[in-house]
């Protein structure tokens, strides 16, 4: 069985960025991925400008991932930085773009942070939620990569 990798890239005020990151991550060969966006609380237009861009959707209260989600928020407390300064992540929205019928090599999760984490706390939400989807690897990527 192939190993799924989670590829989280994180974003503030980058859409353009963020959006040629995705594109080329998209041309790779290796089938079993999934890209995780993860918006660190943009002042600019970035997030929407995402979501239009890959059509996402809104998750339901009722879906997997809005458990997950859920799961997330109420996770202990993180170590934010060297001196121990703790936050506790908060996601605002996540957004998706599954549809029927799709690898999931095609699917783009999008969580929207209601706060800027920072580098290390914005890519733990996203590594949080790679492992909660059983994610065998996780690959932080930055998107002026």
């Amino acid at each position: 069985m192939k190993k799924k990798v989670a590829i989280i890239i994180l974003n503030f005020n980058g859409f353009e960025h963020t959006i040629e990151c995705v594109e080329s991550v998209r041309k790779i060969n290796y089938p079993h991925y999934g890209i995780i966006i993860c918006d660190n609380n943009s002042d600019d237009d970035s997030l929407k400008r995402i979501i239009n861009f890959y059509k996402l959707i809104e998750i339901g209260s009722d879906s997997l991932e809005y458990r997950i989600l859920k799961s997330i928020n109420n996770k202990s407390e993180i170590t934010e930085n060297a001196n121990r300064q703790y936050i506790t992540p908060h996601v605002k929205n996540i957004f998706y773009s599954r549809e029927e019928g799709k690898n999931s090599s095609e699917n783009i999760v999008l969580i929207a942070i209601s706060r800027n984490l920072g580098f290390g706390g914005g890519n733990n939400i996203g590594i949080m939620y790679g492992l909660e989807k059983n994610f065998n690897y996780i690959l932080l990527l930055n998107n002026d990569t």
